[in-house]
């Protein structure tokens, strides 16, 4: 089960940081490839605004695929890298769910990448759970990292 949420958990990661760099490069091209839209036909302010705001989001994806990548033992080894890993990971799954109940069922592409986080989400948080036991003083002594 370990290996398992490393492989998960590698998967999620440097999809942040590829996903997160290109899109913060390419921001329009990136925006015309998940959505079709075409900032250029908006007006210039509009466009300009959309762009700057999908750059910024991008960058923080990037952000956080470097953090977890930087820290990966900490994740999996220490109750508040953990604990916040878990915590900004569940932030993005429930912003996704909400989207599907707000706009409606994404393209299967999109819904490919909210089952891999729940997924992974479970596995990282079932496997780390020693780690933030431990941290509490209530170590179960017969589970490993």
């Amino acid at each position: 089960m370990t290996r398992l949420a490393r492989l998960l958990f590698y998967g999620y990661v440097l999809t942040l940081i590829v996903a997160g760099l290109w899109g913060a490069v390419f921001a329009a091209r990136d925006i015309r490839l998940i959505s079709g839209v075409e900032t250029g036909r908006l007006p210039v302010d509009q466009g300009a605004a959309l762009l700057s705001q999908y750059r910024f989001l991008r960058a923080i994806e990037l952000g956080f695929g470097v953090f977890a990548l930087v820290y990966r033992e900490r994740v999996f080894a220490d109750r508040s890298v953990n604990l916040a890993f878990l915590t900004i990971m569940g932030l993005g799954i429930a912003a996704r769910a909400l989207g599907f109940l707000v706009e409606g069922h994404p393209d299967p592409f999109m819904v490919f990448f909210a089952a891999y986080e729940a997924v992974a989400i479970v596995v990282i948080a079932i496997v780390t759970r020693p780690a933030r036991a431990a941290a509490r003083g209530r170590a179960d002594p017969s589970s490993v990292r």
